[in-house]
């Protein structure tokens, strides 16, 4: 199995996913074609995503957990880490594990 082989990737220019619906749209596919990695660049994303109060990354991190499914975020997100201390570790310590992966480009994508 070659590395594309593992990759479900949403296009860049997909409308921004605000809600936990429209993460599992995309886990779900990815599940059922058999990938074992989702790639999502950060405009595919809302911004709420971000502000860990809102909840919504936990619980696209708590889905990706139960579908074995690892993520990979692609972009810059320093601004966003400026902002937040608690988005700051939360990002620190998705790298050290796991099922999310946050990077600044596709080829630091650990399989």
């Amino acid at each position: 199995m070659t590395a594309s082989d593992q990759i479900y990737a949403v296009p860049a220019d997909h409308p921004p996913m605000a809600k936990v619906g429209d993460f599992m749209d995309h886990i779900g596919n990815a599940g059922y074609e058999g990938k074992t990695i989702l790639v999502l660049p950060k405009s595919a994303i809302d911004p709420t995503f971000f502000d860990l109060r809102s909840g919504l990354a936990g619980e696209v991190t708590q889905k990706l957990v139960n579908y074995h499914l690892k993520c990979a975020i692609i972009g810059d997100f320093e601004a966003e880490i400026k902002q937040s201390n608690a988005l700051r570790d939360y990002i620190y310590e998705c790298n050290r594990g796991d099922y999310i992966q946050f990077v600044a480009h596709e080829d630091e994508i650990k399989l």
